[in-house]
């Protein structure tokens, strides 16, 4: 189900699903929790395996910066903070279009969000119902062209999401930092991702200089298969019956953050 248009996944999954075929889908996954509801409660009875291309999370640059976490290399992981595209979509369409690559991974590094803060904004005022639009890739409706919002998870973890377009040349391209007590891992989601390492070094004059570096390890992959990656592995679910790494459970809770 390739189409960019969400407002009709929903739909064609199911045909899809009541049809006897599995599915994989492009993200958004459906433009609502209930959608995905709808979907899954299809799928589940009939074994059919959904997976959506949250293609991020099987890239071997997290994959290779889950590996460095889990071997302490930061510390303890305290906080995510993660940045929209913020170009002419910041707000509700930006938190949509590609905030559901970057929740699916807040997830991925620190479990299910426990709760959820957040401001819209429009023009520098709080939105109404009156502010929802439709937009060109028709993902349901939204609002805003700003958006602040903050996540908890288990053991002390926030996880912040920023579409700002005022904030585009400060925060950088769009992505994900995770920082912990000894350092920072940022990821630039980009159509192949890439990883860099703050490293801290005792800078002139008693003080201390800070640098972002590659992160070591991490093999060279090109765009098609990074995106190769998630379909052979829902492949894979179909053909054991297992649920793949990219499935539709994972993507259901990225809209439901979205949300």
């Amino acid at each position: 189900v390739a189409m960019r248009h969400a407002d009709q996944h929903a739909e064609i999954a199911l045909e899809c699903i009541t049809s006897g075929a599995h599915a994989y889908i492009e993200k958004p996954f459906v433009t609502f929790p209930g959608e995905a509801d709808a979907v899954l409660d299809e799928a589940e009875p009939r074994r059919r395996r959904i997976a959506v291309a949250h293609t991020m999370r099987m890239s071997p640059a997290v994959r290779r910066v889950r590996e460095i976490l889990a071997g302490g290399l930061i510390g303890d992981l305290r906080e995510m903070h993660a940045f929209g595209k913020q170009d002419d979509r910041a707000g509700g369409e930006d938190l949509m279009v590609l905030g559901t690559h970057l929740f699916d991974l807040m997830r991925l590094f620190a479990g299910d969000p426990l709760w959820v803060s957040a401001r819209v904004q429009s023009k520098g005022r709080e939105i109404t119902a009156a502010d929802r639009r439709r937009v060109r890739d028709e993902v349901g409706w939204v609002a805003g062209d700003r958006v602040n919002a903050q996540f908890a998870f288990a053991g002390g973890v926030i996880g912040a999401f920023t579409s700002d377009g005022r904030q585009r040349e400060v925060t950088g391209r769009w992505g994900i930092e995770f920082r912990g007590e000894r350092g920072v891992v940022r990821i630039h989601c980009d159509l192949v991702p890439v990883a860099y390492v703050k490293t801290v070094a005792a800078g002139s004059g008693g003080g201390r200089r800070e640098d972002w570096i590659p992160l070591e390890g991490v093999p060279e992959l090109a765009p098609e298969d990074h995106n190769r990656a998630p379909v052979e592995d829902w492949l894979a679910a179909v053909a054991g019956g297992g649920e793949s790494e990219c499935s539709g459970r994972n993507a259901r809770w990225a809209v439901e953050m979205v949300m």
